[in-house]
C-alpha cells in the first residue's frame, strides 16, 4: 500500500506530535505525500520498511510540490528494498524535506 500510515493528497496537511510508528511496512513510505505539507515533531519511527523510501515518499507533479519537515524525530532500523533508502521522490516540481 502506498503510504503505510498516511496518504496525503495535494493540498492536505499533517501536523504530528510525539507519535510512535513501529513495525510498519508498505510500498511507498510510511508517509506518502502527494504535493502535501507535513510537520512531524518529536515522533519516533522504529523498524519501518517499504519498497521505495522507507520513511517518506514525496510526489510532486503539481505546484507547489511536497514540503515535509521532521523536528527532533528519531528513526531507527528503517530500510527500503528498492529506491530511496529513507526518502524517495517522483515528479516534475521541487520537493523539500528537512530534518531539524
Amino acid at each position: 500500500m502506498e503510504g503505510t500510515v498516511f496518504y496525503l493528497y495535494a493540498g492536505q496537511s499533517l501536523d504530528d506530535y510525539k507519535s510512535n510508528y513501529t513495525l510498519n511496512a508498505g510500498v511507498k513510505g510510511q508517509i506518502y505525500c502527494d504535493s502535501c505539507t507535513a510537520i512531524l515533531n518529536s515522533s519516533y519511527f522504529y523498524y519501518i520498511a517499504a519498497y521505495q523510501g522507507s520513511l517518506v515518499f514525496l510526489k510532486s507533479y503539481q505546484a507547489p510540490g511536497a514540503n515535509v519537515t521532521f523536528y527532533n524525530c528519531e528513526i531507527k532500523n528503517g530500510f527500503s528494498v528498492s529506491n530511496g533508502g529513507g526518502v524517495a521522490t517522483e515528479g516534475n516540481y521541487k520537493s523539500y524535506i528537512s530534518f531539524l
